[in-house]
């Protein structure tokens, strides 16, 4: 493939259920099936949730009834796990993003001078995040499930006040997994339009393979996908996650549709122009006509191949007087007649 300009991000969120172990063959899987990026999580599920938060449904048809804190503290990263996943990335060159969910990881975060953050859906109306990243003008990639477009321009407008640009927004469906019929990919375009500065992307919680190359038609220049080792592993995003072997598909349907795609202008290349001059046709004549024949238009035709007049020239050689003798189906040629 020529054309890899869409960053594809494997999202591990907290599929390494907590093990790190896990998580660093994540990041070889996610390196191997060809993603650019690799992100994790950071929380403390204190700074998090209240004590009698709930789960939502699809994280109680994953997990049971456990309280939220109490299925949140069983999936904690600690600030030591992530400065080691971190080092293991860079040795793979992959690049390390990560999520944080309360201030004191995103400072960390920050600290620990990660290309950038990404911020979920659940905290694209949480004013005191994007405070403090506008105020450390970090870039960050902030994911907009749940919000509507009046919404996002109000996001939108808070960093450009700000003199922040070094942000995207990811076009995202906030269902896990999300119907093919659910996810409107055409407001990517939606977000394009009303965003022409910055890069706008897809952050996909379907459960299929083709979904990624077609936010590629759609626009997006940004793709993030949950992997998993197993849709049946314990945890709340196993399900709406692809295997490795699937996200392996997945990553190669981006890239054909990237290398497919084009820039939207038209132009012959020299393999269709061969092709041209068999398929198209030139002027040729109906019959045989003697010397001093004067062209009616009943005299020409059209035959491949396009090695002579365009038929949308004939009103050029209708009227001229033939100088010599031709004969039935050859190509016409201005020579053929009297100047």
């Amino acid at each position: 493939m020529k054309n890899k300009s869409i960053k594809i991000i494997a999202e591990v969120g907290v599929n390494h259920n907590g093990d790190i172990q896990s998580a660093q063959r994540y990041i070889k899987a996610a390196k191997d099936a060809g993603a650019d990026a690799v992100k994790f999580q950071l929380f403390t599920s204190e700074k998090l949730v209240t004590e009698d938060a709930n789960t939502a449904k699809y994280q109680k048809n994953q997990t049971g009834s456990l309280k939220q804190k109490d299925l949140l503290k069983g999936l904690e990263l600690t600030k030591k796990h992530i400065i080691y996943l971190k080092k293991y990335a860079e040795k793979l060159k992959i690049e390390f993003i990560c999520t944080p969910f309360d201030i004191d990881s995103l400072k960390f975060l920050i600290n620990q001078k990660i290309s950038c953050l990404k911020l979920s859906s659940g905290d694209f109306d949480n004013i005191f995040m994007h405070e403090e990243i506008i105020k450390h003008s970090y870039p960050v990639i902030l994911s907009t499930g749940m919000s509507d477009l009046e919404e996002i321009k109000k996001v939108f407008n808070l960093y450009k006040s700000k003199g922040h640009t070094n942000f995207s927004f990811l076009h995202c469906v906030s269902i896990y997994p999300a119907d093919l019929s659910l996810i409107n990919l055409s407001f990517i375009k939606t977000l394009e339009n009303s965003f022409p500065d910055i890069s706008i992307g897809f952050s996909d919680h379907t459960s299929e393979t083709i979904s990624g190359a077609l936010s590629v038609v759609a626009g997006a220049k940004i793709i993030e996908k949950h992997i998993t080792f197993s849709n049946h592993a314990a945890g709340p995003d196993h399900k709406a996650s692809l295997t490795i072997s699937n996200f392996r598909k997945y990553v190669n349907n981006i890239r054909v549709a990237e290398e497919s795609i084009g820039d939207g202008k038209k132009y012959i290349s020299r393999e269709e122009l061969e092709v041209k001059r068999i398929a198209r046709r030139s002027l040729a004549y109906s019959n045989t006509l003697k010397k001093g024949t004067k062209i009616k238009k009943n005299d020409l035709i059209s035959l491949r191949p396009n090695i002579g007049i365009s038929t949308f020239r004939y009103k050029e050689v209708v009227g001229n007087i033939l100088k010599k003798n031709v004969r039935k189906n050859s190509l016409i040629k201005l020579s053929d007649f009297i100047k």
